[in-house]
């Protein structure tokens, strides 16, 4: 995800990543994090409890 990480690097910008079912499908977008506000969506608390990005 190279185009959304230098998105990110110039504006402002809010993900939302929805329905996730495992921490695998958060890692393409771990390095825009730094970049970015997550909002992320699951129905599996312990994918994100404890989770700080």
């Amino acid at each position: 995800m190279p185009g959304l990480l230098a998105i990110a690097r110039r504006k402002p910008v809010l993900l939302v990543i929805d329905d996730v079912w495992n921490a695998a499908q958060l890692g393409p977008f771990l390095p825009a994090a730094a970049h970015a506000q997550l909002l992320v969506t699951t129905r599996r608390p312990s994918i994100v409890r404890g989770t700080t990005i």
